[in-house]
């Protein structure tokens, strides 16, 4: 089954990881308000000052968001370090190796379209938010800004 792949859809891609994970998980979702904030780059202070750049990508099926991805750029670290790395985070779909891929490929070619030769992930953007992924411990109730 195809995935459609949006870029900037900041709605869809909140409403990405509540559809993947359900109504049932414990899962506990950033506030709207902030996601919403995080992903306006007229307000957020990683491009306004010139930091970085990012695009929001969201996967769907049937219209109705499974997936999310986010593929940023660190354009100060990379030009202090002399690196070309992009990073993806954000990444949250269901239990689909199909939209996870397409989800990946997405950031991985916005990313090397703009001369990145390296990835990394999952992080959110900067070290300032969540970093890393989830792999154990889904039966603890979680609270906000756990990753």
């Amino acid at each position: 089954m195809t995935s459609e792949i949006r870029e900037g859809d900041r709605r869809a891609a909140f409403d990405a990881a509540l559809n993947a994970y359900g109504p049932d998980s414990l899962y506990v979702p950033p506030l709207w308000s902030d996601f919403d904030r995080m992903f306006d780059s007229a307000k957020n202070p990683f491009v306004t000052e010139g930091h970085g750049r990012y695009a929001l990508f969201s996967a769907h099926r049937d219209g109705r968001p499974v997936g999310r991805i986010a593929a940023s750029i660190h354009d100060a670290s990379n030009r202090k370090h002399g690196t070309r790395h992009g990073a993806f985070g954000f990444f949250d779909c269901i239990d689909d190796v199909e939209v996870a891929d397409a989800l990946l490929r997405a950031a991985e070619q916005w990313l090397s379209a703009r001369g990145m030769s390296r990835v990394a992930g999952n992080f959110n953007l900067t070290a300032m938010q969540q970093i890393g992924v989830m792999t154990d411990g889904f039966d603890h109730a979680p609270f906000t800004d756990m990753m």
